[in-house]
């Protein structure tokens, strides 16, 4: 235990392909991981995304997708799941470089103990990129008074024909939910 992990993973996904690519970090609470994924889609290609991370004292992971030729889509999904004095970072970024490109992003976190979790999701929907579907969603569930969620999304859009939603929520259990749940 107590050692370091970097681990970079880059994907390809050529013209009318799928590629669907899962992630489970699961290492030693002792240890430290920092992660990339960097994917470039293109033309009406798919990329989905499927991050769940449970390990780590310290763990950062940063994913970014270029959405390269029209048609072109990807779905970023997370799970994190921290306690004790853990802490979780996830960093996304989506580049909507041409037009008629659709993105979806949906990270949830579960957080006990006095752990952190970050997430930081950027979108950018450079000129030109018309008809582009932007959709971002970050979930933290505090179990306890003592853990902290921080989310910031992030929205550059420089073209005017788009569909573009974030959205962040954090919060507790309410107590009676707690009752009954475990009555």
């Amino acid at each position: 235990g107590g050692g370091r992990t970097d681990a970079v993973t880059e994907i390809e996904v050529g013209d009318g392909a799928r590629v669907e690519h899962v992630r489970i970090q699961a290492e030693d609470p002792s240890s430290v991981h920092v992660g990339a994924l960097d994917a470039r889609v293109g033309r009406d290609a798919r990329f989905v995304s499927h991050v769940v991370t449970l390990g780590a004292r310290w763990a950062r992971l940063e994913v970014g997708t270029v959405l390269a030729a029209p048609g072109s889509e990807c779905f970023l999904g997370g799970l994190y799941v921290v306690d004790g004095t853990r802490h979780s970072d996830h960093r996304t970024f989506v580049d909507h470089a041409v037009p008629h490109g659709t993105s979806r992003q949906t990270y949830k976190g579960i957080l006990g103990g006095t752990s952190r979790a970050v997430f930081l999701g950027r979108i950018l929907v450079r000129p030109g990129a018309q008809k582009t579907e932007a959709y971002q969603s970050n979930r933290s569930l505090l179990l306890s008074e003592g853990a902290t969620a921080f989310a910031r999304p992030q929205l550059e859009i420089y073209a005017d024909d788009v569909k573009c939603t974030h959205g962040a929520t954090i919060g507790q259990l309410d107590p009676d939910q707690v009752f009954y749940l475990r009555a």
